[in-house]
């Protein structure tokens, strides 16, 4: 495949809310990149698919919740993008943060994923996290956290 042919995956890592916790899954031993970390439950859209579906989706399939935007619209959710354009590309080069919360399911940890939970957003900011690009996503929360109901 050329550079001409290539295309860019655009990523989500939702920022599930439950009160002041905040769900994190956790990767499986078998997992090529960095086993038994911890991440936000994020993937990449699909062609054809809205951000909103794609959040719905890998949420749902990664930690068994149900969710939706935590504000009236996901555009009044949106915390930020990551860009990197020497991402992998298998997990997109630009990828797209909202606050979103939970509306039904039960937590249950999803495919090469062998735990799902809720943590304390101050707990979260440092080396447990799987990747150094959800730090910044989620350390204005720290800071505002003591406000979050």
């Amino acid at each position: 495949m050329t550079d001409n042919e290539r295309r860019a995956l655009v990523g989500i890592a939702p920022i599930v809310l439950i009160g002041r916790l905040i769900v994190l899954v956790r990767r499986g031993p078998e997992v090529e990149e960095e086993p038994n970390l911890w991440t936000l439950p994020c993937g990449v859209l699909k062609i054809g698919e809205s951000m909103e579906a794609a959040i719905r989706d890998r949420v749902r399939t990664k930690s068994g919740l149900v969710v939706a935007p935590l504000c009236e619209t996901l555009q009044q959710s949106y915390v930020g993008m990551y860009d990197d354009v020497g991402r992998s590309e298998r997990f997109g080069n630009v990828a797209f943060s909202f606050l979103c919360k939970v509306v039904g399911g039960e937590m249950r940890a999803g495919p090469r994923l062998v735990d799902v939970q809720a943590l304390d957003i101050g707990d979260v900011v440092g080396e447990q996290l799987r990747y150094q690009r959800h730090r910044w996503r989620l350390e204005p929360l720290v800071f505002h956290g003591r406000r979050l109901k």
